[in-house]
C-alpha cells in the first residue's frame, strides 16, 4: 500500500466538480503522478462548511484529523460580486438589485456573514420577479470552445454599456481595493492557522470569468496582490491561474481551452492545474522524507 499525503482543501466545487469524471479531477490526476514518482498517494480532505470563513474551515479539518499540507482556493466566482457597486440578490421567487453593503462605509462584518443573511441590510434599489426554483444553481454545462471564444471577444470589444457603471463606480469609490484587501485578509488568516499547525500552505489564485471584462481585470489585480502577500508568508506558496507566480516569473496560464463554461475548468484544465501544483507537493514530500515522516522514495 502506498504512503499517504493528506491535503486539506478549502475552496469551492473544484475538488468535486460536476461534469468532470472523478478520475480526472485535479487531485486524482495529481495523486497518480505522485504515486508514480514517489510512491505517495494523495488524499484530498475537503471541508464542506461553505458558510464559514476559510480559517474556520481549516480549523474544522484539523479537528477531524492530521493534515500534511493545505490548499486554499480563492476563486473568481467567490470574489466578483464584491467588486460591483450594484448587484443582484436572488431567493426562491424574487430577485432584487441592491447597493453594495460596504458603500458608503465599510462594515465590520464578513462578506460570508452578509451572504448568509441574504444581504437583508443592503439598500434595495429595484425588485424583479424570477421563475420558481431559479435560485437553485444548475450544474455547469459545457459550452463549445467557439462559443467561449466568442464570449471572450465580445466581452473585451463590446461598446460601453450601462451595466459597466456598476464596476467602474465600485473601482472609483474604493470597493475593488477593499475586496482585494479582504481576500488578502482571508488568506492571511488561513495561513495563521496552517502555520500554527506546522503545515505548508498553497494558495490557488483566481481564474477567468469569460465574457466579463471588468471581472477579469479585477481578478488580475487580485492575482498580483495575492502573489505579493503570499510571498511574504513563511511556509506559503502561490499558484497563479493567470500566468504569474510570487516572483512574477511566467507560468502556464489557463486559457479558453481549459474551460468547460465561463467559470469552471474542463478536464484539460484540471490536468494543467495538477501540473502547477505538483512541484509544490513534491517539495512537501521531500521535506516529509527528510524528517522521516515518510520513507525514502522508491
Amino acid at each position: 500500500m502506498a504512503n499517504k499525503l493528506r491535503l486539506g482543501f478549502v475552496g469551492g466545487c473544484l475538488a468535486h466538480q460536476p461534469g468532470i469524471p472523478y478520475a480526472r479531477l485535479f487531485h486524482r490526476v495529481l495523486s497518480r503522478k505522485l504515486e508514480d514518482r514517489f510512491g505517495v498517494r494523495l488524499e484530498a480532505v475537503v471541508c464542506d462548511r461553505y458558510g464559514d470563513e476559510p480559517h474556520a474551515r481549516l480549523e474544522a479539518l484539523l479537528r477531524e484529523g492530521p493534515l500534511d499540507a493545505v490548499l486554499v482556493h480563492r476563486s473568481t466566482n467567490t470574489f466578483f460580486t464584491k467588486t460591483a457597486l450594484v448587484f443582484v440578490v436572488q431567493d426562491r421567487d424574487h430577485a432584487r438589485y441592491v447597493l453594495h453593503p460596504m458603500f458608503p462605509r465599510r462594515r465590520r462584518r464578513s462578506w460570508l456573514e452578509l451572504e448568509r443573511t441574504g444581504f437583508r441590510e443592503c439598500l434595495t434599489l429595484r425588485k424583479i420577479s424570477t421563475p420558481p426554483g431559479s435560485a437553485d444553481l444548475p450544474p455547469p454545462v459545457e459550452i463549445p470552445a467557439d462559443r467561449l471564444a466568442s464570449l471572450m471577444h465580445t466581452g473585451e470589444t463590446r461598446p460601453f454599456r450601462v451595466n459597466d457603471l456598476s464596476w467602474i463606480a465600485a473601482d472609483r469609490c474604493g470597493l475593488v481595493a477593499w475586496a482585494i484587501q479582504d481576500e488578502v485578509r482571508i488568506v492571511t488568516q488561513a495561513h495563521a492557522v496552517a502555520a500554527s499547525a506546522g503545515l505548508p500552505l498553497i494558495v490557488l489564485g483566481p481564474g477567468l470569468k469569460i465574457g466579463h471584462r471588468w471581472v477579469i481585470r479585477f481578478a488580475a489585480r487580485l492575482d498580483t496582490a495575492l502573489a505579493r502577500a503570499v510571498s511574504a508568508l513563511e511556509g506559503a506558496s502561490y499558484v497563479s491561474l493567470l500566468g504569474r507566480d510570487a516572483t512574477d516569473s511566467p507560468s502556464p496560464p489557463l486559457g479558453l481551452e481549459h474551460y468547460m463554461d465561463q467559470i469552471h475548468f474542463n478536464a484539460v484544465g484540471h490536468a494543467l492545474l495538477s501540473d502547477l501544483i505538483e512541484p509544490l507537493l513534491a517539495h512537501v514530500i521531500e521535506a516529509m522524507t527528510a524528517t522521516s515522516r515518510l520513507p525514502s522514495p522508491r
